[in-house]
């Protein structure tokens, strides 16, 4: 299966590229989401998605996820895991729980407690 790895950090991406190639991976890289949807946009294949969730002032991956959900073949199917830095565990499974395509910052809630 394809792995398609979509985050702005360039030397990140390289990197994890490189790791997966030596696994015997497939792998497609792209720096921004503008550039994943043109490169995905007529890919019909299965594939794992690992995307960043936060490119800065650009669109969020959730949206990518949203349009790869929306539009891919494999729409629901795909797993895509997310890569992030930047959000404290408990508050982004919350956010995934609760609304799925909605960027984290948008919630100012709290995460509930116990589960």
């Amino acid at each position: 299966m394809k792995v398609i790895v979509i985050d702005d950090d360039a030397q990140f991406t390289r990197d994890l590229a490189e790791l997966l190639r030596s696994e015997n991976h497939a792998c497609l890289t792209f720096q921004s989401t503008e550039e994943a949807r043109r490169g995905l946009a007529g890919l019909e294949e299965p594939m794992t998605v690992l995307l960043d969730h936060d490119f800065g002032q650009r669109e969020p991956g959730y949206a990518l996820c949203k349009w790869l959900r929306e539009n891919h073949p494999f729409g629901l199917l795909l797993p895509i895991l997310y890569l992030t830095g930047r959000e404290a565990p408990d508050r982004f499974l919350h956010q995934q729980r609760c609304d799925p395509f909605a960027h984290p910052r948008v919630h100012d809630e709290e995460p509930v407690s116990g589960g």
